[in-house]
C-alpha cells in the first residue's frame, strides 16, 4: 500500500512540474516594440554623414552587437566599421540578448545634433545567415 502511495505521489509530482513550466523554456529574441513592417533598413553611414537629417526619426538598422555596460542601460551598435551608442531602458533583462557580435535588427529613435546616439525601442536577433 506505502508502495502505491509513493508511486502516484512521484507520478503527481512529475505531471504537475511537466504541465506547470517545468518542460522547455524558450529563449529570449527579442525585446520592446516590434519592429514596424513598413520601416526601411537605414544604413548607419548616412545616419552618421547626415545626422541632422535624421533627428527625431525612428530607424531600422541591420548590424551587431559592439561592447556593452553590464547592467545593460547601453551598448555600442556596429555596422562594418561605424558605430553608435545605444541607450536601452529595458534593464537586466536585456543583457539575454547582448553577445558581442551578434547580428541585431535595432528600431531606435535618433538623437543629439552634434554627436548621435539612439534610443533603443525594439531590438530582434537576426538570424546568421547559412
Amino acid at each position: 500500500m506505502q508502495k502505491r502511495n509513493i508511486l502516484f505521489f512521484g507520478l503527481g509530482l512529475f505531471l504537475t512540474i511537466f504541465f506547470c513550466g517545468g518542460g522547455e523554456k524558450k529563449s529570449l529574441s527579442s525585446i520592446g516594440a516590434p519592429i514596424p513592417n513598413n520601416l526601411p533598413v537605414t544604413s548607419l553611414s548616412q545616419i552618421l554623414s547626415e545626422p541632422n537629417s535624421y533627428q527625431e526619426k525612428e530607424v531600422l538598422l541591420e548590424g551587431t552587437v559592439g561592447s556593452f555596460c553590464s547592467s545593460g542601460c547601453e551598448f555600442t551598435y556596429q555596422e562594418g566599421v561605424n558605430s553608435i551608442k545605444v541607450f536601452a531602458d529595458f534593464g537586466p533583462k536585456i543583457l539575454k540578448l547582448l553577445k558581442k557580435g551578434r547580428p541585431i535588427r535595432l528600431y531606435g529613435k535618433v538623437k543629439g545634433k552634434e554627436k548621435p546616439f539612439l534610443i533603443l525601442l525594439g531590438l530582434e536577433i537576426k538570424e546568421k545567415e547559412k
